[in-house]
């Protein structure tokens, strides 16, 4: 996984191709020449997924502790990349185009089961310790 400026990864070929069973046909043939492109969607909308938890009203506060978390973490961050081929696992399993999935819902509900059995699903506010706060 490659960290972006935004300070979230998105993974590549070789992370889908060495961490599943998908291979290098199935993502041709999904995506097609736009395989890379795809990958960093499909890693920016399970970021989106993992936000959507939040309920509360700082939710600029929330993702930057998230991010802080994820980035600061091994296991995290393992258990993002997990959670984002199960994304592409998704969609190469549907069969639809890629604008009608990720138009749809967009991720099977095993996206969201990875990340809260992750310990990344908080629906309230993460309490850092002061040394600890993500600014």
């Amino acid at each position: 996984m490659i960290l972006k400026t935004n300070n979230e990864y998105y993974i590549e070929i070789d992370d889908v191709l060495n961490n599943s069973e998908i291979t290098e046909e199935d993502l041709n043939d999904t995506f097609g020449e736009q395989v890379e492109n795809w990958l960093k969607t499909l890693s920016s909308r399970t970021y989106r997924v993992l936000y959507s938890a939040y309920k509360g009203w700082n939710i600029d506060q929330q993702v930057l502790e998230l991010k802080y978390i994820i980035n600061n973490n091994d296991d995290k961050k393992a258990i993002m990349m997990e959670a984002i081929i199960e994304y592409v696992r998704g969609a190469v399993y549907s069969g639809m185009d890629m604008n009608t999935y990720l138009g749809k819902q967009g991720h099977s509900a095993d996206v969201e089961y990875i990340l809260r059995n992750g310990g990344l699903w908080f629906a309230g506010p993460i309490l850092a310790s002061e040394e600890n706060k993500a600014v």
